[in-house]
């Protein structure tokens, strides 16, 4: 299907949501707890007997070692409530109802061991209906750049029983924004394995054949069909099973700055990592992409480096050349400079250094 670190004391580690305490079981309420497990080559785990964190989180609890911060940050399943939420009441003896919206949750820790209470960084907003929910949050990094992270989360549309995987960006990963351009992954056709909804999970790697791929899961039948009546659940499309795989995406391409006429932006100030500037873009031969550099509080651009000197850019490619009249050497020495664009006909997804 291809869809429209180095810890403190340990090698790796991972959270896992254990099974509530039922209230027909020795009398008491119904408990949740994220417990840890934590192993010396990733192959051979041991369990952590204490909890990391008491959080109702029982989907896609991802945990990862931010190196710039150097603390463990762990994304889980949290909710919306405020104080006149009654908090969780029983509907019968074997089910209980969370009241509140699922939203996405943040929690650091510095040990792996006490983790702060989670912190809702992607809920519900203005702009988003009631009976939608962010449900999974498929946190990931963009391979071999730790410090941009994204979110792939099924966004849960309860008036469909289904829904889709969206694109979520932050600088810090604490600050998050919907990416626009509608939904990365969207369901198959009805009947179908993924007919229903999609789920993204995992890394995001590159993969040989110059793609960039995540783990998803595909269902066919709505998420809650109908409650807990499994025979009928079994019963909606018969032999159909569920899917998995990998979504993939040409290299570098989860989204792009996409210009249909003509329009023009320059990025914020930036010390480029090296001298030449490589562009991952689509231009159709009608169009270009025009790049210039100007260095940081200046008010021209560099002699030899305007859009009068750029050499055209058309055609498609994850790496293209930008050059002034041949030369593709930036000479910013070093300084802080600001890269100033015009685009015609032209889809950009990436500029990279080297």
């Amino acid at each position: 299907m291809e869809p429209h670190g180095v810890p403190l004391r340990l090698a790796h580690a991972i959270p896992v949501q254990a099974e509530p305490r039922r209230p027909d079981v020795g009398g008491f309420r119904c408990v949740y707890a994220v417990f840890g497990a934590v192993s010396p080559d990733g192959l051979h785990w041991k369990s952590l007997p204490e909890p990391l964190m008491i959080q109702h989180a029982d989907t896609q609890n991802v945990c990862s070692y931010d190196v710039d911060r150097r603390q463990y940050v762990a994304y889980v399943r949290t909710w919306q409530v405020d104080e006149r939420a009654p908090g969780f009441v029983p509907d019968d003896a074997d089910v209980w109802i969370g009241v509140g919206r699922r939203s996405i949750g943040r929690s650091v820790s510095s040990d792996f061991l006490h983790f702060s209470k989670p912190e809702v960084v992607v809920g519900t907003g203005a702009d988003t209906p009631p009976s939608h929910v962010w449900y999974t949050n498929g946190k990931t990094t963009l391979p071999d750049a730790p410090d941009n992270h994204v979110m792939l989360p099924w966004l849960w549309e309860l008036e469909r029983d289904a829904g889709s995987v969206w694109l979520l960006s932050s600088s810090d990963g604490w600050t998050w924004s919907r990416v626009p351009g509608g939904p990365i992954l969207a369901p198959g056709p009805p009947g179908e394995g993924d007919g229903s909804f999609v789920t993204c999970a995992g890394n995001l790697l590159a993969y040989p054949g110059g793609v960039w791929g995540i783990g998803y899961t595909g269902v066919p039948i709505p998420h809650k069909y109908p409650g807990r009546d499994l025979s009928r659940r079994q019963g909606l499309f018969p032999g159909v099973e569920g899917v998995s795989g990998l979504a993939t995406w040409p290299l570098g391409r989860l989204v792009a700055l996409q210009c249909d006429e003509e329009g023009e932006f320059a990025t914020v100030a930036i010390v480029p990592p090296g001298e030449r500037i490589r562009l991952n873009a689509s231009v159709l031969p009608t169009g270009y992409i025009k790049v210039a550099v100007r260095l940081f509080g200046q008010t021209e651009d560099l002699p030899g480096r305007t859009h009068a000197d750029v050499d055209r850019i058309i055609g498609d490619g994850p790496a293209i050349p930008v050059t002034w009249q041949g030369d593709d050497i930036v000479n910013h020495d070093g300084k802080p400079l600001t890269l100033r664009f015009q685009l015609k006909h032209a889809k950009l997804f990436a500029v990279e250094f080297e």
